[in-house]
């Protein structure tokens, strides 16, 4: 049956599981489920599939609370939404004997949507309508908790910092709230590039919460190389995500800890889905290259990254200064410098690191933890990697 506004174009779920009359067990609750907002009718929603004793059979999809639609996959599109509105999903999963698991965390999908364009001039009331865009400045400072804001493809120039480098150039004027994000999504199907900030960070967050970057790609372009640079910046910001975008570094020139993505006194941050790549140190460097690596945390707590593309890099993923819960999983990580993953305790603080499930290649070092023994780890976690052509393989160098 289809819900009160709108109908779904998931396959009705089975299959012909031959299952024993004793089976009681229901498969284990899906994982990871996200929404993209295609139109403002349209949300699509994706999980990691769930598993069963014997086998599962089919997904119910439930909006609002109520059941929607089945179906036999790991993806499903609503369709026939009312624009303007926000919806809340969750997923279920079922074997052919009935059972069912519990419902995953819920998340939200908004069909409030506003367009931006490289060129677009219209005032934020008027940028509700695809065919009168505004611009970056625009969306930025008027967006609030639960809108959707569409980048059209193009180039956009963030251009030079008006503050300091901590706060990107795109930093949003308001924050999301739980379960209602400020969304900045590249439009579906076209090419949104941003290109470097003169002086900092093109986008991210400073002392904001509940904010989502999806789909750009961020370039950069520009030959600053110096300092702590970085293209996305995360500090005194929670709740931040970071998703399926294509990030593209340049040589790194100096010691110091120049990056893709830097994660400052943030918590519960999320990094998945994305191509990071190109920060390598540079063969003429005004001093030698130390740390330059695709994604750089400093002083944060639960910090996820998984899933991401990591190469061409100096070093893949760093942390050091009292990080704790930071999991690092099923990322591939290939082409490094120095080590995949580098980890570097300055206090007795650090606290739970979990490292698993990422495949490791051409890296000079899997996990590099220099001074372990002057300030060690507490909970330190490295297990079900796969490691290959390491110049010290099979070895974790602490």
């Amino acid at each position: 049956m289809a819900g009160c506004g709108g109908g779904g174009s998931g396959d009705s779920g089975g299959d012909n599981n031959q299952v024993s009359e004793t089976d009681t067990t229901p498969p284990s609750i899906p994982q990871n489920l996200t929404t993209t907002t295609v139109s403002d009718t349209q949300i699509d929603l994706s999980w990691s599939a769930s598993t069963d004793d014997v086998g599962v059979a089919g997904y119910k999809i439930y909006r609002d609370g109520t059941q929607i639609d089945t179906t036999a996959n790991t993806s499903y599109s609503d369709t026939g939404l009312i624009s303007e509105t926000i919806y809340t999903y969750t997923v279920s999963a079922y074997d052919a004997a009935g059972n069912e698991s519990g419902e995953s965390e819920g998340v939200s999908g908004t069909t409030q949507v506003y367009y931006v364009s490289p060129t677009g001039t219209a005032l934020w009331s008027e940028c509700a309508n695809i065919d009168t865009p505004c611009s970056w400045q625009t969306a930025v400072a008027n967006a609030v908790a639960g809108d959707l804001i569409l980048f059209r493809g193009g180039t956009y120039e963030p251009g030079t910092l008006s503050t300091s480098y901590e706060v990107p150039a795109m930093n949003p004027s308001n924050s999301g709230t739980n379960g209602n994000p400020i969304t900045f999504q590249a439009y579906p199907g076209e090419t949104a590039i941003i290109h470097d900030a003169v002086g900092g960070a093109a986008i991210g967050a400073f002392q904001r919460n509940y904010i989502v970057w999806d789909g750009f790609t961020i370039d950069r372009n520009l030959d600053t190389g110096e300092g702590a640079s970085s293209i996305v910046r995360i500090e005194m910001s929670n709740h931040i995500t970071i998703r399926n975008c294509d990030m593209i570094g340049r040589p790194h020139k100096d010691h110091t800890n120049g990056t893709l993505i830097a994660v400052v006194n943030g918590s519960y941050i999320d990094i998945y889905n994305n191509k990071l790549h190109g920060v390598s140190a540079d063969p003429n460097p005004i001093e030698p290259v130390v740390n330059a690596s695709a994604i750089w945390v400093f002083d944060a707590t639960n910090v996820n990254i998984y899933n991401n593309d990591v190469y061409d890099n100096n070093i893949g993923i760093s942390w050091k200064v009292d990080p704790s819960y930071i999991n690092v999983y099923q990322n591939h990580i290939y082409n490094c410098e120095r080590a995949a993953i580098y980890v570097q305790p300055e206090t007795s603080g650090d606290t739970d690191f979990i490292i698993y499930q990422n495949v490791v290649r051409n890296c000079r070092m899997f996990v590099q933890a220099p001074d372990a023994m002057a300030n060690p780890y507490y909970n330190l976690k490295v297990y079900n990697n796969t490691v290959y052509n390491s110049g010290e393989i099979g070895r974790a160098h602490v």
